[in-house]
């Protein structure tokens, strides 16, 4: 049996590459990358090198670990090797480093392994677009995991869907405050709502959704997707924020303003450290509870007097 040579190799062989692994200070991690990008490297990924999770970095910075792993990809052992002696000549830095050899993979099948269909609160399913599902399995909701966040595998997103699908109410207006792809309001159509705000100060978030919306026919007369300065001052029956502690906080006026009388918040990506500060910012205009705990992560709910 004949094979052909590509790059040198015959085709029955998977190409290898040589990844180098290293820890450094945070300080070194965004120079020693652009080094490493400027040389041979092919790839070069920082990671949390000692469980150190960052969940609110400041405004305009690059968040990075105390302790940065760095994780290069080479095309062959001797380029690596070379960077490596260049990095302690040019930069006078020799870190302790390893090489291991990785073979060539399908790298798209690798990430939509990451992604399966999933049901929350036995009643809606959300599944990627790549795959089938079951004709029984109704209500249900194809997204494409892509650019933006919002997939339904974190669990702040998890406890939103089960929330949206405990509490909505058919022919009710909802606002996903923060939108990301779209799967929260997205899932409030499919389950009965009458009109839904997608909104989002990103407008690459806003591309993710007017393209899930398309996946799934929504109908444009029952969808608002815009930027968040152009949420017009409306009285909706729900408002669900899948975003962060700070903005929560900040927003909670805003919030109140927006539901109508015994209209329901919902809230998440908040840590269970922060859900005392969150309920007591609330309380003046709502008792919120908390309604779910997954991980360190906390939803919390409650409704307009």
């Amino acid at each position: 049996m004949a094979h052909y040579l590509i790059d040198g190799r015959p085709s029955s062989m998977k190409k290898t590459y040589h990844q180098v692994t290293f820890e450094c200070a945070r300080p070194l991690a965004e120079p020693l990358s652009h080094f490493l990008t400027d040389s041979a490297a092919l790839a070069v990924s920082l990671l949390d090198a000692k469980d150190d999770a960052i969940y609110e970095p400041a405004l305009n910075e690059m968040p990075l670990w105390h302790e940065v792993k760095v994780v290069a990809l080479f095309d062959n052992h001797s380029e690596a090797e070379q960077t490596l002696a260049l990095l302690a000549t040019l930069l006078e830095y020799t870190p302790n480093y390893s090489i291991a050899v990785i073979e060539e993979q399908d790298w798209v099948a690798a990430t939509q392994a990451q992604f399966s269909a999933q049901c929350f609160a036995n009643k809606l399913w959300v599944y990627p677009d790549w795959q089938a599902i079951a004709a029984d399995h109704q209500p249900a909701l194809k997204l494409a995991p892509g650019l933006a966040f919002g997939t339904g595998t974190h669990p702040t997103t998890q406890m939103c869907l089960e929330a949206i699908t405990d509490f909505l109410i058919p022919q009710s207006t909802v606002i996903d405050f923060g939108c990301g792809s779209g799967i929260l309001g997205l899932a409030a159509l499919t389950l009965g709502a009458d009109y839904v705000y997608c909104v989002d100060i990103d407008p690459q978030a806003l591309e993710a959704t007017k393209n899930n919306a398309l996946l799934n026919a929504q109908q444009e007369e029952k969808l608002f997707i815009g930027l968040v300065a152009e949420l017009p001052m409306i009285k909706v029956d729900m408002v669900v924020a899948n975003i962060l502690a700070k903005p929560l906080i900040e927003l909670s006026s805003l919030f109140a303003a927006l539901l109508k009388s015994k209209g329901r918040l919902i809230l998440a990506g908040i840590l269970d450290t922060q859900a005392d500060l969150l309920i007591e910012t609330y309380r003046p205009w709502i008792t919120l509870t908390a309604l779910t705990q997954k991980e360190e992560w906390v939803c919390l709910t409650g409704v307009l007097a």
